[in-house]
């Protein structure tokens, strides 16, 4: 729990610095963070942060979006178990979606929901991920409350440690 603290302290700062670095030009890269349908609603994320730690045995996806002046998060804690092209029903991995306001709606074990992710290419010498997502989240503060994520995808550069 003390390394998922950490990293979601350190986003952020990672964010900043990725959006001042200069583009990948390499063709066969194609980068296009997180996006979904959250309850009828568009979402794409501006910046896309990933990271995989050593020996974590997950990769962790962080996309930020700001649309009028309210910044919203998606995060996606893809575990290493996940095979390609085979639906998983996040039994190993988690997905949250957290608003400016405090507001988190998750999908994991410990607060139901349910759904799947399902990684459609992996290149660990090339750092990229990518796959699908969707499934119902729940308010982490109210388990009557929850938020539809629909048509949600993932491509994606990560830096490693």
């Amino acid at each position: 729990m003390k390394i998922l603290t950490v990293l979601t302290l350190a986003c952020p700062f990672a964010v900043l610095f990725l959006a001042g670095c200069k583009k990948n030009n390499n063709s066969y890269l194609n980068v296009d963070g997180i996006s979904a349908t959250l309850g009828g609603i568009s979402w794409q994320s501006r910046y896309t942060v990933g990271i995989a730690p050593a020996n974590a045995g997950f990769v962790y996806l962080y996309g930020y979006a700001v649309n009028a002046g309210d910044t919203s998060v998606i995060e996606l804690d893809i575990s290493d178990s996940v095979q390609v092209n085979e639906p998983d029903p996040f039994k190993s991995s988690t997905a949250s979606f957290s608003k400016s306001d405090g507001t988190t709606y998750i999908l994991d074990d410990i607060f139901g929901g349910h759904g799947t992710i399902t990684v459609t290419s992996r290149f660990g010498s090339i750092h990229t991920i990518a796959g699908t997502f969707s499934g119902v989240f729940y308010n982490t503060q109210n388990s009557d409350d929850s938020i539809q994520i629909d048509n949600g995808h993932f491509n994606t550069s990560y830096f490693t440690e």
